[in-house]
């Protein structure tokens, strides 16, 4: 297959509008390929197991092997193919002083919990729509798993991979039309691929700030390492808070003890305080963990609009035609493929 060549015209330094369609088209069909090839082989891979060795089929290191071999190995191999085509173009790499760390840090906070806010509405009002439940996929897959178990695949290594793939290879090859195309369009795949409603929005916001991250310091590290943090936090911390006070009282219990401890009934008070007792160390650790998110948020906002003006996004060594910029990214084939599978999928996650 001979790769297509992307020269800007001369009289305006930018492609021209079918190039630039070609080349989204491209990012399109890869996308296309990483979901249907991911899909059509977790399927049947799924299918083998439940009829050979259907008591492996529920097993969770079975199926995090295959979900890394069907999205990582076959989903990401199908889409290297169609990627080859494009060129490639990295920043020179620069290190994070601790202030500047800490400072995106609190960014990281900020589009993680605007994201989640998001998801959670849009999940509500799709709840409320259907009048049926919409689960939440996170919480399927860490539920019952030990909190190491949770560490090493969702905390450690799948921020690894996720940050190689949709930082370092897609970022890399759309960075030649310009960093902006670079950050907002492999956040929306990295959204796309999560495929459901309740992730999209999250991975979406978070994936604006780790391209952003790695785009502007060249170094893929820095991204991994807050992604580690985020998950850590989402898919160790909470669950094991959570769990060490759902395995002592229930929700409703919960709600009417603290309640209670906030009744003018003195009694009532210190009957409620003695049964809170057993699980007040992580009622409180759960207290400063939400202060904690509460502060690196608020600072995330001030830091990001602070330091907006500062860290501009610039044009590539190809930038696209200025002629219908959107029309460019999402009416061509590649796109078109893409975004009517992820619909697909989205839909199905509903039921």
């Amino acid at each position: 297959m001979n790769k297509p060549v992307f020269r800007p015209d001369p009289a305006t330094g930018r492609l021209s509008e079918k190039n630039s369609k070609k080349y989204f088209s491209i990012i399109g069909l890869a996308l296309f390929a990483f979901v249907v090839a991911s899909y059509a082989s977790s399927i049947g891979v799924a299918y083998l197991f439940a009829k050979f060795a259907p008591h492996l089929y529920h097993n969770f290191w079975v199926n995090t092997v295959i979900s890394l071999v069907c999205q990582y190995g076959i989903g990401l191999g199908a889409s290297l193919i169609i990627l080859s085509r494009l060129p490639k173009d990295t920043n020179p790499s620069e290190d994070f002083g601790a202030k500047s760390f800490f400072m995106a840090l609190c960014v990281v906070f900020a589009f993680m919990w605007a994201g989640n806010f998001v998801g959670n509405y849009v999940t509500s009002m799709l709840r409320f729509l259907l009048n049926r439940p919409v689960q939440n996929p996170v919480a399927v897959m860490i539920d019952g798993n030990a909190w190491w178990m949770n560490l090493l695949v969702y905390a450690i290594l799948f921020p690894i991979i996720e940050e190689v793939v949709f930082r370092k290879i897609f970022c890399d090859r759309l960075l030649p039309l310009g960093e902006g195309y670079a950050v907002f369009v492999s956040a929306g795949i990295f959204g796309l691929v999560h495929g459901n409603f309740h992730q999209f929005f999250y991975a979406f916001a978070v994936g604006i700030i780790f391209a952003g991250i790695y785009i502007k310091t060249g170094r893929i590290r820095y991204s991994v390492i807050y992604h580690m943090i985020i998950n850590s936090t989402g898919a160790v911390l909470l669950p094991v808070i959570y769990g060490k006070i759902a395995h002592l009282l229930s929700t409703e219990k919960l709600t009417e003890l603290l309640n209670g401890i906030t009744s003018s009934d003195v009694a009532q008070r210190t009957a409620a305080a003695a049964e809170l007792s057993p699980v007040m160390g992580w009622l409180i650790a759960y207290w400063l963990y939400s202060i904690a998110t509460l502060v690196l948020t608020i600072l995330g906002v001030v830091f990001f609009f602070k330091r907006m003006r500062k860290n501009r996004l610039r044009e590539g060594l190809i930038p696209p035609s200025k002629d219908g910029k959107v029309a460019n990214i999402f009416c061509n084939v590649g796109a078109a493929l893409a975004i009517s599978v992820s619909v697909v999928i989205f839909t199905l996650s509903l039921f």
